[in-house]
This record gives structure tokens, C-alpha cells and sequence, in this order.
């Protein structure tokens, strides 16, 4: 379970900064569409830490850290906290109100096994990627339960670091001239 105590926020949605930084980094939106479809090796890469797939069956998992879902220690994807109506009765579930929410690993948040399924496409979701002190909108819009382990969300755009774009964009422009 993640707690959160931080008290000021960065906020990137559609309309661009809310409030101030502080700690935390918030992206709100559906702005990005990852789709994995069956027995395909497709991964969407979030950051360099967090790169979300899934195999051929089970659950979801961060290849940058795993080569698997692994089931057994029930904290998988590594390096993230999932919020989901599920696990947040009567909460508001948006990036934008992550200090409320309670985050706790992806088959957990979604009520663990039995109820996964049946909670998956229920509505939207917060991903919390650690390293980053990063939350985001999700919202799973297909799960296959047989075929290959496809899947599809929606999730908020996260940028590139401005500051390694930018080196890298000048040297490149001062080159060219």
C-alpha cells in the first residue's frame, strides 16, 4: 500500500500546469491508447523505468524490471501503485485526487483473484510509477482472458524529460549549422 503525505503537486493535463511543484508530478487525461494484441511482444514504455506488457496469459507486468507476471509475490508490475474503484470505495478515481486514494500492486488494487476480471474494465484507475514520483489517469478498455494475452488502456501522456530533449536538441541544431 502506498501512502501519500506530499502536499504540493505539479499537474499536466490537457490544460497544462495547475498547480505548483512540490513533490509529486501529476498527468491527468486519456491522451495515449496501448494496445497489445495477441501473442505480440508490444510494450508501452512510460519512462525509463516503467515499460507495462503483458505475456501470452496472467497478469501485467514491467518489463524494465521483470521478464514476467509473477503471481506469487503479488507485487507486480515493480516500480508501481495502482488505485481502482475497487480498492477505493466512494473515492473520486483521477490522478488529480491521488493524495485521497489508497494504491496498493495492479491485482490487489482490482480486488485480487476472482474479482479481477470482473473489475478490469469497470472504470478508470491511477498508476503511480515510483521512481518517478509520477500519477497518472489509466483506464483498461479490453482484457482478453484467452488468445495470447491481449489487452488495451488509455492512460495520461507522460513527456520526455525537458532537460535531456533540450541537451540533446541543441547539440543537434549547433551541429547542423
Amino acid at each position: 500500500m502506498k501512502t501519500c503525505a506530499w502536499t504540493g503537486v505539479l499537474a499536466f493535463g490537457v490544460t497544462g500546469v495547475v498547480s505548483d511543484v512540490q513533490a509529486a508530478t501529476v498527468f491527468t487525461g486519456f491522451d495515449v491508447v496501448f494496445s497489445k494484441s495477441a501473442f505480440s511482444a508490444e510494450t508501452d514504455v512510460i519512462t525509463s523505468s516503467v515499460a507495462i506488457t503483458r505475456g501470452d496469459n496472467q497478469g501485467i507486468y514491467n518489463a524494465t524490471a521483470e521478464s514476467s507476471y509473477d503471481k506469487s509475490t503479488k507485487l507486480a508490475p515493480a516500480g508501481t501503485a495502482w488505485a481502482f474503484g475497487s480498492n477505493n470505495p466512494g473515492e473520486t478515481i483521477s490522478a488529480a485526487n491521488w493524495a485521497s486514494l489508497t494504491f496498493e500492486p495492479w491485482a490487489a488494487a482490482l480486488g485480487g483473484a476472482g474479482q479481477l476480471l470482473g473489475n478490469i474494465t469497470a472504470g478508470p484507475g491511477v498508476l503511480y510509477l515510483a521512481d518517478e514520483d509520477v500519477y497518472l489517469d489509466i483506464r483498461f478498455t479490453e482484457w482478453g482472458v484467452v488468445g495470447g494475452g491481449p489487452f488495451v488502456y488509455e492512460r495520461s501522456a507522460v513527456p520526455e524529460p525537458a532537460g535531456v530533449l533540450g541537451v540533446l536538441g541543441l547539440g543537434l541544431l549547433m551541429r547542423r549549422r
